[in-house]
């Protein structure tokens, strides 16, 4: 079996794990139009029909990754960008870390424009937010800085 099959077949095996934990959440009442669990089953099924096709594909010969120096170098500073949104985000929370950490791996990644980045990401982030928490009704975490900010101008912290 090639890489990609096994790919396949580990990712079919984790669809297969997510969907069972799916199966096992219990239901929650803070969506307002539709369950919750029906994007997580949405999300499972689609990593399973994914893995499927990967594991189908014919074309293995077209592309090679090698991994050099650069590229496990590129993998880590992004990774090691990602966990060091983990701490921050309990305090600055989903709007203010995403956009902070989004602007900060296109930087690594090669774009030079801080305040574009900062502007697209930051609008890209505020919609997302909204989206969830007033159209879909899910709540998402502003952060205990931007609570503490917003509760001194409204006067009622």
């Amino acid at each position: 079996m090639n890489r990609e099959k096994t790919t396949a077949v580990c990712l079919a095996l984790i669809a297969g794990a997510y969907l069972y934990g799916t199966y096992q959440m219990p239901t929650f009442e803070y969506v307002r139009f539709t369950p919750g669990r029906y994007y997580t089953y949405t999300l499972g099924v689609s990593l399973l029909v994914f893995s499927v096709l990967l594991f189908f594909k014919n074309d293995t010969q077209s592309r090679k990754w090698e991994a050099t120096r650069e590229k496990l170098k590129t993998v880590g500073v992004l990774a090691g960008i990602l966990l060091l949104m983990l701490p921050v985000f309990r305090y600055l929370g989903i709007i203010l870390t995403f956009t902070v950490g989004s602007a900060a791996m296109a930087r690594y990644l090669g774009w030079r424009r801080w305040g574009t980045a900062l502007l697209i990401f930051g609008l890209i982030n505020v919609t997302i937010f909204v989206l969830f928490t007033r159209v879909l009704g899910i709540y998402l975490p502003l952060g205990v800085w931007p609570e503490a900010v917003i509760a001194s101008f409204s006067g009622s912290g």
